[in-house]
């Protein structure tokens, strides 16, 4: 085919078996229609109308039955389960009756998260919920809880025929609905209050004592906590405390508020599980102390027995030797006297701690003394006597001398006269 200016125009020709030639006129409209085909088989799906999908889904409750006790709240839990197929909502209405159960409130799940309805009372419960993402699987909807009015017979919360499973394509999967049946009991009877105080069955005592220690220990006849309140007098300040249930009683007494050598006041204490308490008499305990022997002598020296030596709370007798060990004394100035023959000294110590463990600590004390009474008067008891004896003597060895002959008289013979 020419064309003006000499040149050929070319034809789009195709050969088709034996010298079968097509032009583009014939092409074109069997091309419009293969796109058209390949078009219609893109889209098919979208403009084809899904088939319905079977049932699936089952709405139930759990539990499914249990025993509840009068004026007690229990939880029923509103669940679905459809298998692989994806779940976009839910919608469900339970009904109960009024006069055994009262609606509490509802609570939604973290699988449901989407709130659509939620209330409930006068016998219906309406709860819409919507799943973002869609869930597949046995789901927690939403928990409802009632309130038990009666204590015997049953109730039944039930789903409303309105309720249903809906799947991600916006269709009812709904299978079957299982309601749930509760029986009532009457509550049971209240356990009479513990107002009994536990009782002391073994009085405290002080062991293992230590210099800024002891160890408190008692029995009480039920379980109950321990705690030691003490001080250095009856208004105490501190407490060691234990709230194990026991029967037999151990407190440590550790602190550095605790001197050597020192009383404190103590008082123990339990309570047992239901509150009642029981509390000892004050008590008194006394820290290990440091030693100290003493010393008395008297103006010349010499060792002063029978003197009584009290240094702070302890006190003493000297034996023959003047001597007198003095124990559990604190650190510090401590003031004493030394009483003898009646006559009081006043004395004082400075107790500093040992350099070693063990170590003790002397003093010397210094006292003027008088002679025996009692030696006095045997001596001038005896003096008296022997002066008596001396003088008896005397006396008799004058008594016993010879006396002088008396003065010899003459007598003539008488002469009668003769008648």
């Amino acid at each position: 085919m020419k064309q003006a200016g000499g040149q050929k125009k070319v034809g789009f020709h195709h050969t088709l078996g034996r010298g079968s030639i097509i032009t583009d006129k014939m092409l074109k409209p069997r091309l419009v229609v293969y796109c058209v085909t390949v078009a219609l088989i893109m889209l098919a799906p979208l403009l084809s109308v899904r088939p319905a999908l079977a049932a699936s889904a089952t709405l139930y409750l759990s539990p499914a039955s249990s025993s509840i006790t009068n004026g007690s709240i229990f939880t029923v839990n509103v669940r679905e389960n459809s298998g692989a197929e994806p779940v976009s909502a839910a919608e469900v209405h339970l009904t109960y009756p009024t006069d055994k159960l009262d609606f509490v409130s509802i609570s939604s799940s973290s699988a449901f998260n989407i709130v659509a309805a939620n209330s409930g009372g006068g016998g219906n419960v309406n709860i819409d919920r919507g799943a973002t993402p869609a869930v597949t699987g046995d789901q927690l909807v939403a928990s409802v809880r009632f309130k038990a009015k009666v204590s015997s017979g049953s109730a039944t919360v039930s789903f409303g025929s309105s309720s249903k499973v809906v799947s991600l394509s916006e269709q009812d999967i709904t299978a079957g609905k299982s309601s749930g049946t509760y029986a009532f009991k009457a509550p049971a009877p209240a356990a009479q209050a513990d107002t009994v105080a536990p009782t002391i069955s073994k009085a405290p005592e002080v062991t293992e004592v230590g210099l800024n220690s002891a160890v408190v220990t008692w029995s009480t006849n039920e379980p109950s906590t321990s705690e030691v309140v003490y001080g250095l007098n009856t208004g105490y300040g501190l407490a060691a405390t234990d709230a194990t249930m026991v029967t037999e009683h151990k407190v440590t007494l550790q602190s550095a508020i605790l001197e050597p050598g020192t009383t404190y006041h103590y008082m123990v204490k339990s309570v047992d599980s239901a509150g009642n308490a029981v509390s000892s008499d004050d008590v008194t305990f006394s820290t290990k102390g440091y030693a100290l022997d003493v010393t008395v002598v008297n103006q010349k020296n010499k060792p002063v027995k029978g003197a009584k030596v009290t240094v702070g709370e302890k006190s003493g007798t000297t034996n023959d030797k003047g001597k007198v060990a003095l124990a559990d004394l604190p650190l510090g100035t401590l003031a004493g006297t030394v009483e003898y023959q009646g006559k009081k000294t006043t004395v004082s110590v400075e107790m500093k701690a040992p350099e070693a463990e063990g170590q003790t600590q002397a003093a010397s004390f210094k006292i003027e003394t008088k002679a025996n009474t009692w030696l006095m008067i045997g001596l001038i008891a005896l003096g008296v006597l022997l002066l008596a004896l001396a003088i008896w003597k005397i006396r008799k060895n004058r008594g016993s001398k010879p006396q002088p002959p008396a003065s010899a008289s003459t007598v003539g013979p008488v002469v009668t006269p003769s008648a």
